[in-house]
C-alpha cells in the first residue's frame, strides 16, 4: 500500500487509485487557521487594503456591531458608530501612519448595539511589500473601558 503525503494530511491509497478527495490547498489553510485564530481573541481583529478599506473583521465586530464585513465598508453606517470628533483624529491619525509607513494607533469609542459607547485602542501595522509601500494592514481594536475604570478609581483614591 502507497501512503500519500501532504503537508496536512496523510492518507493511503489502494494501488491503482487516487484519493477521491483533494488537499485544501496551502492557502485556504493558512485563511482558515487565520480566521481561527483571529475568532479566538478578545479583541476586534481587522484587514484592511493600504487605502484603509476593511477586507476582514472577525466574529468579535460582528457580535459588536451587528454589522457584516460588507455592510462595515459602507462609511454612513461607519459614521453612525463613531462620534464625528473620534472619526476626525482616526483618520489623522491613519493618514499620518500611511505617510510615514509607520504602526497606526488611535482611541475611539464605539456605540454598543444597547446605546452606550465603549472605549477602544485601536492598532494596526502595514505590511510592505518589495517596494517599501503599503499592501495592507493587520489590526486590533481593543476594549480600554475597564483599565479606564481602573485608573478613575486609582485616581478617586
Amino acid at each position: 500500500m502507497k501512503i500519500a503525503v501532504t503537508p496536512y494530511f496523510i492518507y493511503p491509497l489502494r494501488k491503482g487509485t487516487t484519493p477521491n478527495v483533494s488537499p485544501p490547498s496551502l492557502i485556504d489553510l493558512d485563511e482558515q487557521r487565520f480566521r481561527r485564530l483571529a475568532d479566538s481573541m478578545p479583541q476586534i481583529v481587522y484587514v484592511s487594503g493600504a487605502d484603509g478599506v476593511l477586507e476582514f473583521v472577525n466574529d468579535r465586530w460582528i457580535d459588536y456591531t451587528g454589522l457584516t464585513l460588507e455592510q462595515s465598508r459602507d462609511q454612513a453606517l461607519m459614521e453612525q458608530l463613531i462620534p464625528p470628533e473620534d472619526n476626525q483624529q482616526l483618520q489623522a491619525d491613519f493618514i499620518q501612519a500611511q505617510k510615514t509607513r509607520s504602526p497606526y494607533q488611535s482611541q475611539f469609542r464605539l456605540l454598543q448595539p444597547d446605546g452606550n459607547y465603549l472605549y477602544f485602542l485601536t492598532r494596526a501595522i502595514p505590511i510592505l511589500d518589495e517596494q517599501g509601500q503599503i499592501r495592507k494592514w493587520y489590526g486590533t481594536s481593543t476594549d480600554i473601558i475597564a483599565a479606564w475604570v481602573l485608573c478613575l478609581l486609582i485616581y478617586r483614591q
